[in-house]
């Protein structure tokens, strides 16, 4: 697994064509956080770029539904977006392990909706 400085890393949540989601606890203040990682040693500009506008606008939503970003750092030749850790998982994983009812299916899809809408 990889090793952050200041971050002690829990678990890798997911992993993307271009990133990497993990778990961890800030080392100098026992916070929970995400951390997502942009892939490759070297990223390319324009991916870093899109990065950095994820960030922005990330940063830039108060609502409720949508998480809250704690930094942007850079980390060896690349970024990460550090994010708060409400103990979430992705749709991906939790369809994996469970099948859901097509109450709680559209239960999901209108909370979606209703936060996409805002």
């Amino acid at each position: 697994m990889i090793s952050i400085p200041g971050y002690q890393i829990k678990e890798i949540i997911f992993e993307s064509s271009n990133s990497f989601v993990y778990r961890a606890l800030k080392e100098d203040s026992g916070l929970h956080v995400v951390i997502k990682m942009l892939k490759g040693e070297y990223p390319k500009p324009e991916r870093i770029v899109r990065f950095r506008r994820e960030y922005e606008t990330l940063k830039g939503i108060d609502l409720k539904g949508v998480i809250k970003v704690h930094g942007f750092e850079s980390y060896k030749n690349s970024y990460a977006i550090i994010l708060e850790d409400f103990g979430a998982y992705s749709l991906k994983r939790i369809l994996e392990r469970k099948r859901i009812t097509l109450g709680e299916f559209l239960k999901l899809t209108i909370s979606i909706t209703e936060i996409l809408n805002h």
